[in-house]
């Protein structure tokens, strides 16, 4: 993730990821000494394409209550991502599956209408939910629209690893059931190869990541549809 607190720490961090080899940006709002001024941060992932305008660019803004370092309301949490999405700085939007249901699915929406992915994420750091709860979840992303589905966790025993990785595959198995050919169709920004099926909703700048209609992203049980 791209961390910093203020302007002069972005632009040092934009210096180093220069001499770095890597696919894509996570830009992290929520560290910063203004997360609460959305014009700021606006303009500070500005920055962040202006450096690397071909390199996939990841929002997100963490709240609190999910591990993040700036506490702050839900209408300030979905402005926040509609200026983003409307800036049409950013190719993946991070969106809070526990956020208000309405706004939630109100933001998959606009990602989705500003050709932004739908990233779809929960976090439990105290413990490994039930088997149950995880595959819920990540059904409920996939029903809600996600592009991506991604839930972290905090194993305390063996047998909440081997926990994830049932989850893993039973979510697999529940998502590709649910993703609408619609969701599949060829991207119009790139002539698809032959038999290809691209994502529909992908920018350009995602599409060399993406090899196959469906690729499996294993880190923090991370899902791409």
């Amino acid at each position: 993730p791209l961390v910093a607190a203020n302007t002069q720490e972005l632009e040092q961090a934009l210096h180093v990821l220069k001499e770095t080899a890597f696919d894509i940006i996570e830009f992290r709002a929520d560290f910063f000494q203004e997360a609460l001024d959305a014009d700021f941060i606006a303009k500070h992932l500005g920055i962040v394409r202006q450096a690397f305008p071909a390199k996939p660019l990841l929002f997100t803004f963490r709240r609190a209550q999910e591990g993040g370092n700036t506490p702050c309301s839900e209408d300030y949490y979905f402005e926040l991502l509609e200026k983003i999405i409307r800036s049409k700085q950013a190719d993946i939007i991070d969106i809070e599956l526990f956020a208000e249901e309405g706004g939630v699915k109100q933001t998959i929406a606009l990602a989705h209408e500003h050709q932004a992915a739908a990233l779809l994420c929960n976090h439990d750091f105290q413990a490994t939910p039930s088997l149950a709860d995880i595959t819920g979840r990540l059904k409920t992303m996939a029903e809600w629209g996600a592009d991506i589905c991604k839930i972290a966790v905090m194993p305390q025993s063996p047998q909440d690893v081997l926990t994830l990785l049932q989850a893993t595959y039973d979510a697999s198995q529940i998502i590709d059931n649910i993703v609408s050919p619609a969701r599949l169709l060829p991207c119009p920004w790139v002539k698809p190869e032959p038999s290809a099926a691209w994502p529909v909703r992908l920018s350009a700048r995602l599409l060399p990541l993406v090899q196959h209609k469906k690729r499996r992203l294993p880190a923090k049980l991370m899902l791409m549809n």
